[in-house]
């Protein structure tokens, strides 16, 4: 299972696509993991939050 970090929303646009990239070619993340973490970058570019937050 990945670990979505916490501070993902003050996180730069090339250090999020660089981790998704590295998400994208582990050979240990499911496809749905990978959508879940494009969520989370989604929500928190959206809101401006902690993509764990409630």
């Amino acid at each position: 299972m990945i670990r979505i970090p916490h501070d993902l929303h003050e996180w730069d646009v090339a250090d999020v696509q660089q981790w998704l990239a590295c998400l994208a070619d582990d050979p240990d993340v499911t496809d749905r993991e990978l959508a879940f973490a494009r969520q989370a970058v989604a929500r928190a570019a959206a809101t401006g939050q902690s993509p764990n937050a409630n």
